[in-house]
């Protein structure tokens, strides 16, 4: 890897037109889920809800970084910054840089949670700007929290990540 360029650039989401779209298609399906009587239908509308999550969230700069994280990354990229890595940067690197397969983007609160927060009318602003955060953790790491906390954070989720050893910072 050169260290003349830094090979992972992030796509900026904050205020953009992206958000907005975002915002958008979450309050429309909002209203979807809330029309129908269908439990299939409303199955499929909380996929739909997740996809949109999960590409508000993949292609922007992470919040946090575990220290493991932050180590495997500083021995393996040297020169480059692990907060400008976004998962479809990672995905496409992985070939070449056998390391990324050791580093995995989470989402501190379970998307199940923000999904029945959208659901039930909480601000869908407020969801994407407080709560949609993510960490670039270990694979290890990630191990560690989803034997207990996958789809539950109690107490929230700064406890669940410090009660399973994994240190984040900014």
């Amino acid at each position: 890897m050169s260290n003349n360029k830094q090979p992972f650039k992030a796509e900026p989401l904050s205020c953009s037109p992206k958000q907005k779209e975002v915002i958008n298609v979450l309050k429309n399906l909002r209203k979807l889920y809330n029309a129908t009587k269908c439990e299939e239908t409303k199955k499929h509308i909380k996929v739909l809800i997740r996809t949109t999550l999960y590409f508000a969230s993949e292609r922007r700069e992470a919040d946090y970084i575990s220290q493991e994280a932050k180590k495997l990354w500083d021995e393996k990229a040297k020169g480059s910054d692990l907060h400008k890595l976004t998962v479809p940067k990672q995905r496409a690197n992985k070939k070449k840089n056998a390391f990324l397969k050791g580093i995995i983007l989470e989402h501190c609160n379970p998307l199940s949670t923000l999904i029945e927060e959208i659901i039930t009318g909480k601000s869908i602003e407020t969801i994407l700007k407080k709560e949609l955060k993510t960490a670039w953790i270990t694979t290890e790491e990630n191990s560690r929290l989803n034997k207990e906390y996958k789809s539950k954070r109690p107490n929230g989720w700064e406890w669940c990540y410090k009660q399973r050893g994994i240190k984040l910072k900014h």
